[in-house]
């Protein structure tokens, strides 16, 4: 083993000299996202991703999307006296994780975030929804979604209701790698309350956010200036920057490479991402080749060399499908 900076001099991640994984059938996942905006389209582009790579089983999903909400409200939808009614991919936490049929939670919280008390409302409920996953499945994979602030971050605009967080003031790149350790404490914490459950993990997507403009800082993304590239407004990643997200997504939940695999992919509907206007009007052209391959190989060595990413702290089972050998 070595260390190496993947992230320039702001971090040091564990390098593995050598991965590779040793399974006997394609794994399959059947996920149950909660989450509010920063999810929209994320499984929809997992699910096409693990469509395309021969080693990836079939990817099953719902998600309890509630736009800009904390888990304290996701976690109180079970309380409210209202009409259950889900739309197909849609679904509440209460109805479905008792099944026990979900082998995978992804969740995140809400945006700003930061203080004190924020980060101990979203330690104390994302350890409610672990527990109750795994209460129905004890093998459940629980994922927390890693998420970002929005861009006027560190600027006189700054952040709407962005008022607590000791980091408000930073840029928004800076403040990637700033708000890092606060993401890290809330895994920290389902960990340290659940020892004898599957370990918690983190799917990296700020962490890799900030790899990613380093690269097109440096110019080594071609069609691509600046990380506002990467979004459609303030807070909310364009096509391009959610299919980097969800090659972060990809390789946490299969362990696997996006590296290679199409960009040409479709939503649940089987609509189109590029060169097809949104519900604002908006549209993005299909991006460079190279560019789509630059983001797949960031998104791969920052996941595969995070110690939060799940994939080198994996032990060797040959019950969980997946082995990860360490050479």
């Amino acid at each position: 083993m070595k260390l190496i900076p993947v992230l320039g001099a702001s971090a040091l991640f564990l390098c593995l000299t050598s991965l590779s994984t040793a399974q006997t059938e394609p794994r399959e996942i059947n996920a149950f996202y909660i989450g509010h905006s920063l999810i929209s389209d994320i499984p929809d582009m997992v699910m096409a991703l693990a469509a395309a790579h021969p080693d990836a089983g079939a990817f099953t999903f719902r998600e309890q999307n509630i736009p800009g909400a904390p888990l304290r409200w996701q976690w109180d939808e079970q309380d409210r006296d209202t009409e259950i009614v889900e739309p197909t991919y849609q679904g509440l936490f209460h109805v479905h994780l008792p099944t026990g049929e979900y082998d995978t939670l992804v969740l995140t919280d809400s945006v700003p975030r930061g203080g004190p008390e924020l980060v101990a409302e979203s330690m104390d409920y994302t350890n409610r929804f672990a527990q109750f996953a795994w209460d129905a499945n004890p093998h459940t994979q629980v994922v927390y979604y890693e998420s970002w602030h929005c861009i006027h971050t560190g600027t006189e605009e700054g952040c709407s209701y962005d008022t607590v967080s000791p980091t408000r003031n930073l840029p928004w790149a800076k403040r990637l790698l700033a708000d890092r350790p606060m993401w890290v404490s809330i895994v920290d914490h389902v960990r340290e309350d659940n020892p004898q459950s599957p370990r918690a993990t983190m799917a990296p997507a700020g962490t890799a956010l900030a790899s990613l403009v380093e690269a097109i800082d440096n110019g080594e993304v071609p069609g691509f200036e600046s990380y506002t590239d990467l979004f459609e407004d303030d807070i909310h990643l364009n096509p391009y920057g959610k299919y980097f997200v969800a090659c972060v997504h990809f390789a946490t939940l299969y362990r696997l490479s996006p590296v290679g695999l199409p960009h040409e992919i479709t939503n649940r509907w089987g609509g189109n991402y590029w060169d097809t206007p949104n519900w604002q009007g908006q549209s993005w052209s299909a991006p460079d080749p190279e560019a789509i391959l630059q983001m797949q190989q960031i998104a791969w060595t920052v996941t595969a060399n995070d110690p939060e990413g799940g994939i080198a702290s994996i032990p060797a089972n040959p019950d969980k499908g997946v082995q990860w050998v360490i050479e």
